[in-house]
């Protein structure tokens, strides 16, 4: 789904555990079909790069709402930490920034 401008969200529905190596499988799909090399255009080339945040549903929030925001917040820490890259929503993390 696409949230604003240049974000977008993933939901994705109907998996039996969320643990680091699913996150990490679907990481590399995005990779691999997603950035897969830079645009042509008649400009010339652009290249691809994506920032990602990851928040679960039920294991950090059960309000959708919520789950957008972390996830958000787990974006933005990705784009810090020097774009393309993957950040997993940490609570703690969250809590320090918000006091």
């Amino acid at each position: 789904m696409r949230i604003s401008g240049d974000e977008f969200g993933l939901f994705a529905y109907g998996l039996a555990n969320v643990d680091e190596s699913n996150i990490q499988e679907m990481w590399d799909q995005i990779n691999t079909y997603v950035l897969f090399g830079p645009i042509e255009t008649r400009s010339g080339r652009v290249p691809l790069s994506i920032s990602a945040g990851v928040a679960i549903y039920g294991r950090d929030t059960s309000d959708i709402y919520e789950l957008i925001e972390y996830a958000d917040f787990a974006m933005y820490n990705a784009k810090k930490a020097g774009k393309n890259g993957l950040q997993v929503f940490d609570k703690s993390q969250f809590i320090r920034y918000k006091e």
